[in-house]
């Protein structure tokens, strides 16, 4: 593979320095921010500028990894559908051209990428060979194969890891302010007072932004919250750490205003692992303390009264869930080997409850890969999650803050055990954000081999 910032013989504009390639790209991320308030000409205009500047300077590989972070926490793709699947393509072609200008076609192909092809096309064929009206998607292909290739291509330093974070820093503070923008326009507007007068009271209310869905956002926040609490407890230049711990505070607080179970969880999972590897820990546990206390005083959101209603059994999403999972339990035994096929459980859930008004998912990873590949899909998704763990270090008990590859190492750990979390509670198996995680740690030893921690102090 090209090493960081190989020299590329070709036209001028591939000889820019560095920091001017790095400048674009964090200008176009601040024109991301006021894509936010602006119209759809606006948007495209933006969209354009920026995969513009993050696949035209072939030459430093910092840009399209600072826009792949961002993209991948700020959730563009609700205003563009599909952008972060076109980025990832359009990424992987630029790689190949980058390979084809210094004559270097060699691959990555680590046992993640076998074991994800052969999952892959397990799963996506299982319609092939069973009665199913879904004979065949391309959904997987499309999302995760290029998320491979082109993620286990561009982490080649741990220098790269810091742009990635760089930009899931930047996507996380989009995300937060989104949050906290929708909560102030829900009390600013009169939106909760006319909610409030005509049922008397408001009753957990929940915030997420531009997002679909609470539980989605929270749960891709989490799996990165391990790399962020990393570079902020590291040595790095002091504006990467001051932008990591308020990456760090806001996006605590767009989970605890999102009231997601799985996020909440998923953040204690995280800042518990992370405080295992302090060693000053009663400082860090103090400050965060006092950052939890003032976000619970200040945000407004009844956190309390959302984990009563879930320890009474009175949430109706927890009785839904677990009559989904039922329903799932009992369609994985009609075929517990191979499965029903794809798109089995969404198109068959209905006749164990009628009452759903739409077609759901199990809300578990697990279930929907067993009732749709039986056994044999679980077996080779589980494959694909031991390699990631494997690639990453579980003997480190304590990290120096000086050794950023140990404490990057921690993070990804912690992001990985929330992430198995979340399979347990949401049908993520073709979430981009979790394979790129995944990816990244599968590599994680590739990428860091014979690079010594210091290396990074001059980021």
């Amino acid at each position: 593979m090209v090493a960081d910032s190989a020299a590329i013989t070709g036209k001028k504009f591939l000889r820019l320095d560095w920091t001017t390639g790095l400048a674009i790209g964090l200008i176009s991320i601040v024109a991301v921010f006021a894509w936010f308030f602006w119209g759809r000409a606006f948007q495209f205009v933006v969209a354009l500028s920026v995969a513009t500047f993050g696949l035209l300077y072939l030459r430093y590989l910092e840009i399209p990894i600072l826009v792949l972070g961002f993209l991948l926490t700020s959730n563009i793709a609700n205003y563009i559908p599909g952008s972060t699947s076109v980025f990832m393509i359009l990424t992987l072609m630029v790689l190949i051209l980058r390979k084809l200008l210094v004559g270097d076609l060699k691959w990555r192909f680590g046992p993640l990428i076998i074991a994800s092809l052969i999952f892959i096309a397990y799963y996506q064929s299982t319609g092939l060979w069973v009665d199913r009206t879904e004979y065949f998607s391309w959904e997987l292909i499309y999302r995760v194969v290029p998320v491979l290739i082109v993620v286990s291509e561009l982490f080649s330093t741990p220098r790269h890891h810091v742009w990635f974070f760089v930009g899931i820093a930047f996507g996380m503070l989009f995300t937060s302010l989104s949050t906290i923008r929708t909560a102030f326009e829900f009390y600013t507007t009169g939106a909760a007072d006319q909610i409030a007068g005509s049922v008397g009271y408001i009753e957990s209310t929940r915030f997420y932004g531009h997002w679909p869905d609470p539980n989605i956002m929270s749960m891709t926040l989490a799996a990165y919250l391990g790399g962020v609490i990393a570079f902020w407890r590291s040595k790095l230049h002091f504006l990467i750490r001051a932008l990591m711990l308020a990456t760090l505070v806001t996006t605590v607080a767009a989970i605890l205003m999102s009231l997601s179970r799985t996020g909440l969880v998923g953040v204690v999972i995280v800042v518990a692992m992370m405080l295992a590897v302090e060693r000053r820990r009663l400082l860090l546990v103090g400050i965060l303390f006092v950052v939890t206390v003032i976000l619970l005083t200040i945000l407004p959101v009844d956190l309390f009264g959302r984990v009563a209603d879930l320890l009474s059994g009175t949430d109706k999403s927890t009785s839904q869930r677990l009559s989904l999972l039922t329903a799932g339990w009992h369609m994985f035994w009609e075929n517990p080997i191979f499965g029903g096929g794809l798109g089995h459980y969404k198109s068959n859930v209905f006749y164990y409850l009628i009452y759903l008004g739409q077609s759901l998912f199990a809300h578990n990873t697990l279930v929907d890969l067993g009732v749709d590949g039986g056994l044999v899909a679980i077996v080779l998704f589980a494959v694909c999650v031991a390699i990631a763990l494997r690639g990453l270090d579980w003997k480190i008990k304590y990290v120096d803050n000086s050794d950023t590859v140990s404490l990057l190492n921690a993070g990804l750990r912690a992001g990985m055990v929330a992430t198995i979390f979340s399979f347990l509670t949401m049908t993520a198996y073709s979430f981009v954000p979790f394979w790129v995680l995944m990816t990244m740690s599968a590599f994680y030893p590739a990428a860091t081999r014979n690079q010594a921690s210091t290396q990074l102090q001059a980021v």
